[in-house]
């Protein structure tokens, strides 16, 4: 954290990854989740540091929001100053949900790696495109397609053609406080060119 920021850089780290059964968010207790989160946040609150609370999860079940509305205001009860969101799974919305929170500071949605109608619609149609004129708070799409990621189902590479076409989509639907850039050999660690990332083979659906 401490080489991010001398880099002017500011640090993102996932507090609870919450994607699978067997990842922390999940697989952990209530109270559990609380313990391990503060902890990170006692050691790196005092650094340059934004904080998504849980990572890749589908929150959007009342009694999974209920729980991780309880999570973050636990953890983040005696850091008001504390800048945070949800890092939800791709094509969900949450916005809704949690923008009454006061610890939830901005709003993310992940338009992911698909490249179907479905991807598409759900960036220039879906709720982000106008959640902004009733929700006060900045929007960023934190998660769209990866350079040379690998789309679901059709197994196309996402080129920069792809990556400028969902920035600036998420940039003109809606008024974003910024945008994101992942990579797919970055995000793997890849020791191949045609390595693709765990569970986005053609079993997975698009």
């Amino acid at each position: 954290v401490e080489m991010i920021n001398a880099a002017g850089m500011v640090a993102v780290p996932v507090m609870l990854w919450a994607n699978t059964p067997t990842c922390p968010g999940q697989a952990l207790s209530e109270d559990a989740c609380i313990t391990v989160a503060r902890h990170m946040l006692e050691r790196w609150g005092d650094r340059r540091v934004i904080w998504f609370l849980a990572g890749d999860g589908d929150y959007t079940p009342p009694q999974i929001a209920e729980r991780w509305k309880g999570i973050g205001s636990a953890v983040f009860a005696d850091a008001p100053n504390a800048v945070a969101t949800m890092h939800p799974c791709g094509l969900s919305w949450i916005g809704a949900d949690f923008a009454g929170e006061p610890w939830y500071s901005f709003v993310g949605i992940q338009s992911g790696h698909g490249n179907g109608e479905a991807d598409l619609r759900f960036l220039l149609q879906g709720a982000y495109s106008t959640a902004w004129q009733h929700i006060r708070k900045p929007f960023i799409n934190i998660e769209l397609n990866y350079e040379m990621a690998t789309a679901y189902g059709t197994q196309d590479r996402f080129a920069g053609y792809h990556v400028r076409r969902a920035s600036y989509w998420s940039m003109l639907v809606a008024p974003p406080a910024g945008v994101t850039y992942g990579n797919n050999a970055i995000w793997i660690c890849a020791q191949s060119a045609d390595e693709i990332a765990e569970g986005h083979g053609m079993l997975t659906a698009g």
